[in-house]
Order: C-alpha cells, then structure tokens, then sequence
C-alpha cells in the first residue's frame, strides 16, 4: 500500500493528472475498507489441525 501512497503523492502536484490522482485515492480508499472486512472476518474463523484427527480416524 505504501508504494501505492507514494505514486499518488509523486504525480498529485502534476495538473494534467489531478482526475486521475481523486479517482485513485477513492480506489485505494475501497480498497483499504475491503482488505479491512477481510481481515475481520478472517480474525473470526477458527482453523482447526485436521492431521490429528485424521490420524485418530486411521487408527479407529
């Protein structure tokens, strides 16, 4: 994302891009909010270790 902040920063000051540096601003924006619910939802599930049960499957 960092890489992304910077472009935005280099080219902003050029006139011939200022439509272009407000739409990219808004994706990043969306973009950041979309990462945001992926991370939370992620944080939500719980993973469990399959191999040990497996393993207690095999040996039954």
């Amino acid at each position: 994302m960092l890489h992304l902040h910077k472009a935005i920063d280099r080219v902003s000051n050029e006139p011939d891009f200022k439509e272009s540096v407000s739409v990219l601003t808004e994706v990043i924006k969306d973009y950041q909010g979309q990462l945001d619910k992926v991370k939370e939802a992620l944080s939500n599930v719980n993973f469990q270790n399959n191999s040990s049960q497996n393993a207690n499957q095999k040996q039954s």
